[in-house]
Formats: structure tokens, sequence, C-alpha cells
């Protein structure tokens, strides 16, 4: 068993050295130190390999699998594989199509590993041979072809191959979206914007909108006294993008940027209650998000929003989800324009579904709520009569 991993750099060297099948004859093009270069491509034992999920892609998996198993993962310990095989290649139809096609027609593109054979590319190739090896243990899941990587390549150009490889091209579909926003936040600490918009081949309005994206992320994050635990977040990033839309819709209407933050906190608040494991049911970016727009330019749709959420510290899941899927039906009424017959014909037949529930009429929160009902019935009889 090696005990470092210089150790390991040589073992891979000598295995190199011996030629057989430690290398083949293939070479292939790759953007590597800004320029193209033609890299060998070896063969090299899935023994002497390491996987590396501690770049951003990964980033919100790993801490989700180290909530769930109780321990920090470490890519360094064998005894840890397993967790990263399941990480990298869970059980689902993505995983089974890769596996599958591995199985059929064997490794069809190289990756890409550092002297000491930890992958920069390749990961779930990597989990897939060691998974198709411990089901059938042949010789051709027991190899992976690479490239390797020269010592002490600096961190900026290992970020610019994982990009390569990771964001530009059409891999791109099998990573979580926050995961995208991590490796853009990894790519930033390592070179300017300048630097990062040449190596994603983006514009600078792309950027723009990730960087505004990742602060939304990150402060409502600390909002919750959750710093950094983007793993809660796996499941909102579509959230997270129409919250950008309203809020560039309303500075269109010419809200100022303390109004924007005031419809920041009350869209956190929003958030807060899918994160509610004790209540089933959500707050979706369709229904409800891209529909609370006129909430932030009609009083009376506001009202409707806040009555909870603000006004009580412990306003409950279900009081909040209740008010922002008020105030979203009246948006959508306003929106599309809708009579005040309808609405009325609307309310009508509300009401009559709750008429002969006895059950409820003794409740206090229902009489509240009747009186309330009540005060706005008279008001409008009075505008009828006049």
């Amino acid at each position: 068993m090696l005990t470092g991993w210089t150790e390991r750099a040589n073992a891979i060297d000598q295995y190199i050295d011996n030629g057989g099948k430690s290398s083949i004859s293939s070479k292939q093009m790759l953007l590597f130190m800004g320029q193209p270069q033609e890299l060998p491509v070896y063969k090299i034992p899935i023994s002497l390999l390491s996987f590396n999920v501690d770049n951003g892609r990964f980033a919100a998996e790993k801490r989700l699998k180290e909530q769930e198993i109780g321990f920090e993962l470490d890519n360094r310990n064998p005894a840890h594989e397993s967790y990263f095989i399941d990480l990298l290649i869970p059980k689902n139809a993505k995983s089974e199509r890769l596996l599958n096609d591995l199985e059929s027609y064997g490794q069809l593109s190289p990756g890409v590993i550092t002297q000491d054979g930890f992958l920069v590319d390749a990961n779930r190739r990597l989990a897939c041979m060691k998974r198709l090896n411990e089901k059938s243990p042949r010789s051709c899941y027991q190899y992976l072809l690479v490239h390797r990587l020269p010592a002490n390549v600096p961190a900026k150009e290992i970020y610019k191959l994982e990009v390569q490889f990771q964001i530009k091209t059409d891999l791109k579909e099998e990573y979580n979206p926050i995961n995208d926003l991590l490796k853009i936040k990894e790519g930033l600490e390592h070179m300017s914007e300048q630097e990062l918009l040449e190596t994603l081949d983006w514009k600078p309005k792309k950027l723009k909108e990730y960087q505004d994206r990742l602060d939304l992320v990150d402060g409502f994050l600390h909002s919750i006294d959750q710093p950094e635990n983007y793993t809660i977040l796996l499941n909102l990033n579509e959230h997270f993008v129409e919250i950008q839309k309203e809020i560039a819709a309303l500075k269109k209407l010419g809200f100022n940027p303390f109004e924007n933050e005031k419809v920041i906190d009350i869209m956190y608040r929003i958030l807060e209650v899918n994160l509610d494991k004790d209540f089933d049911k959500t707050i979706t970016q369709r229904d409800h998000i891209r529909n609370l727009r006129e909430a932030f330019v009609d009083d009376k749709i506001f009202k409707v929003l806040t009555k909870n959420m603000f006004k009580q510290d412990n306003a409950t899941s279900e009081e909040i989800f209740n008010d922002v899927t008020a105030a979203a039906e009246m948006s959508r009424m306003q929106r599309n324009n809708d009579r005040s017959e309808e609405l009325l014909k609307k309310a009508i037949n509300l009401l009559t579904q709750i008429q002969d529930d006895s059950d409820a009429f003794a409740k206090k929160d229902f009489k509240v709520l009747f009186e309330e009902l009540d005060e706005l019935v008279s008001t409008i009889k009075e505008k009828v009569k006049e």
C-alpha cells in the first residue's frame, strides 16, 4: 500500500516507463497553459487513481452526502471510496446510461489526471469503471485512459481545464445548477473577471447574471444563519432565477435599491417555507414567484402577501404559504384583467364549498376571517348603493 502521494506519482512514472499496457500510441490535443498541446494518452490502472470532488462542480453534493453519513469525506482515504462512487453515479437513468455505454463500447474519450493521480476530468467514468469491476471483474474495467499533467501545475490552470470539460461542453446538463454557481465562485478566487470571461468564453452580461444570482444565494443563506450550506438549495436554483427576473422587471418600473432590498427580504422569507421539513406544501417558481410582481406595486395585494410574515415573529409556514398563494392569485387576476363579475362568481363558488362545513364555524380562526369578510362585503355594499 502506498504511504504518500509522491510515492504514488513515482509508481505511475514507473508504470509508464515499463511500457506494456501502461501507455497507448494515441495522442490528443488539449488546451493547456493557454495554448493547444498534444499530450499523450496513458492507460493507467484505476488502483493508482483517486477521485477529486472538492471543486465547485461537486461541492454541494459532497456536503449533502457528508450530512447524510455524519462525517467528512476524504478522497485520500480508500475506506471512503464507496461513498464517492455513490455520489458520482447515483441510482438514476443518467447513471445507468453511462454505465451501459461504458460496458458496451468502453471508454471513448480520455480523462485528465494530476501528476499524482487525482482526476481533473473523468470522475464519473472512474466511478463507473470501479462499479463495473466490482460487479464483474474484467481487465477492460481496471484501466482508465487519461492525459497526465506535469508536476506543480498552478491551481488556476487546473481550473481552466475543469471548465473545458465541465461548463463549456454538453456535459453541463449532468450537474446541478447550484454547483455551476459554485464553479464560477471558485474561478473568481483564481483569476480576474476578465480572465474568467476569456476562460469561459462568456459575455460580461452572462457572468454578471451568475454573480448576481450567487449574491442572492449567499444572502439567503446568511439570512437563515446557514452560510455556505449550499446543499439545502439544490432544488431551488430556478427560484433564484425567477427572483432575478422579478427584480430586473421591478427596476424597469423604477424601483430604487432600497425598494429592491425590501423585495429580496420578502422573497427570502418566502423561500424559507420550502426548507421547513414539517410542512408538506411547496412554493414554486412557476405558480408563485413569477406571479408576485403586482404585489409590489399594488397596496392591496402587498397587504395580502405580507399579512403574516412580518407582523408575527412566529408566523407558520402554512400562514405564509396561504398568503403567498392568495397574493399570486390576485396578481394573476389583475394581470389577466379579470372582470369584477367574474371575480364575484369565483368568490361565490368558493363560499359555496364551505357553507355546510359546520366544524369550521366553531373555530376561532374561522370566525376572525369571517369577520374580515363581513367587513369587506359591507364596504362593497355601500359602494353598490352609491
